[in-house]
């Protein structure tokens, strides 16, 4: 019965921690994009800006947009990133 009882709180607790790591994560990833996007803005916003017009073929993208841009790359490369939990010596 005690081993059930600790399983059960064990694995609730175990996705409890995913749902708080997946709700924290989305933003922290936004956040360093963004600032990443403003720091290349800074230092060379406009050879990214005419590079991504000629790329996308568009005349729309602004100098103002790439810190936005940064943000949601960072965003979406959150999704593609792998971690490892095994602490193997080799």
């Amino acid at each position: 019965m005690k081993d059930t009882v600790l399983t059960t709180t064990t694995a609730a607790l175990a996705v409890l921690g995913f749902l708080a790591l997946l709700i924290f994560i989305a933003p922290i990833s936004i956040f360093f994009g963004w600032v990443t996007g403003l720091i290349v803005n800074w230092i060379c916003g406009d050879f990214v800006t005419r590079g991504l017009n000629i790329i996308l073929g568009e005349g729309s993208i602004t100098r103002d947009m790439i810190p936005t841009i940064g943000g949601a790359l960072g965003f979406i490369g959150g999704f593609f990133k792998s971690y490892s939990a095994s602490k193997s010596k080799k």
